[in-house]
């Protein structure tokens, strides 16, 4: 079975500028220089951040944020500035770790009369073009405890050694040509982070919840149909009803590729002829969704577009004899076979409670 990772291609970066913007507890910032087993660390995370799938598209902000210090980098790092005017890159560094730290103050001022802070972890600051010549920025929160001295190895506070301790992440992808400019930008964090996207970053979400939702239960569906329901129209209706109950339940906290793959993760079809080739290539279609009808991976779900798509079914059983199935029960799960009378007349055998069964018994 194909998993999103696998769709994934080894980056091999050509690393332009990193550091590491250390925050002190009084809110003053020192550039560390990046090198020994440090740097290895942050080659990893570096990789990890660019080739990650869960993410959500952003949109700069006119004239806010850290756009146009981005811009600079890019310039100063592929050429366009001329010698005499390339900019100093700590310097440049330094103005976006001034913005970073305003944005946290800004938040912090209502929250302190709660008795609450922002959490700023530290910040890391990257330039690369990756396997396949693309361009982008990177900024990242990280834990700012336990992390590896480069020198001595001794653990210390300013970099984490885990990719879980990284916090929040945007990919800023820089397109040089004819002009250098932001092309598109994707943040993945964890919760609701206005201080890090709209008051740091100066971005604001590209999709609302209702289109991402709205995006997601109509590609799936087409690729449900398409390549399931020809095979088995009873796994069609498993899949299709599996999927849009775990969208529910999922809420706030949904991830398309972990929804995709524990859809498949130890499912029996139905049908012999909706094989394990079948669902390979059910999954490998629906893992490339994302970037074919450009939705967002991670997002908080609208539960009223799922709803909408989940309306209670009718059945016409026989003249005068209607069978209703309100949404959230699985048809296939209460009706179990069908039986076919030597003269002729055909069946359908439901569950239902023993009460019922006494009223009709023979």
């Amino acid at each position: 079975m194909f998993f999103h990772n696998e769709l994934l291609k080894e980056h091999l970066m050509q690393i332009f500028y990193k550091c590491i913007i250390q925050i002190a507890s009084d809110n003053q910032y020192k550039i560390k220089e990046l090198v020994g087993d440090v740097d290895k660390n942050i080659r990893e995370l570096l990789e990890h951040t660019v080739s990650k799938n869960e993410k959500s598209e952003y949109e700069i902000i006119e004239e806010k944020g850290i756009s146009r210090e981005v811009i600079t980098f890019a310039q100063a790092l592929t050429g366009t500035f001329g010698m005499e005017q390339v900019p100093d890159l700590d310097t440049l560094a330094g103005q976006i770790a001034a913005k970073y730290l305003d944005a946290a103050e800004k938040s912090n001022e209502p929250l302190r009369r709660m008795g609450n802070k922002v959490k700023t972890g530290n910040l890391l600051l990257a330039m690369l073009r990756d396997d396949s010549k693309k361009l982008h920025f990177i900024a990242a929160q990280i834990d700012n405890e336990g992390f590896f001295e480069s020198e001595t190895l001794e653990k210390m506070s300013g970099f984490p050694d885990d990719n879980k301790k990284i916090w929040k992440t945007a990919v800023f992808n820089i397109a040089e040509s004819p002009n250098t400019f932001v092309e598109r930008v994707f943040v993945d964090m964890k919760g609701q982070g206005k201080y890090w996207t709209q008051s740091f970053l100066g971005l604001k979400a590209k999709r609302l919840a209702r289109e991402n939702t709205n995006k997601v239960i109509q590609a799936v569906d087409r690729v449900l149909r398409a390549n399931v329901e020809k095979f088995s129209e009873q796994d069609y209706a498993v899949l299709r009803f599996t999927f849009l109950h775990k969208m529910l339940q999922d809420g706030t906290d949904f991830n398309y590729y972990e929804l995709v793959n524990d859809l498949f993760k130890n499912y029996t079809p139905r049908d012999k002829k909706f094989n394990a080739k079948c669902i390979e290539q059910v999954t490998y279609k629906l893992l490339k969704l994302p970037d074919e009808k450009r939705f967002d991976t991670v997002f908080v779900i609208d539960s009223s577009a799922v709803k909408s798509d989940t309306t209670d079914r009718k059945f016409e059983v026989s003249n005068g004899v209607e069978l209703k199935l309100a949404w959230g029960v699985n048809p296939y799960d209460v009706i179990f076979s069908d039986i076919d009378e030597t003269d002729g007349s055909t069946y359908i055998k439901i569950r239902c409670s023993a009460e019922l069964y006494e009223k009709f018994r023979k």
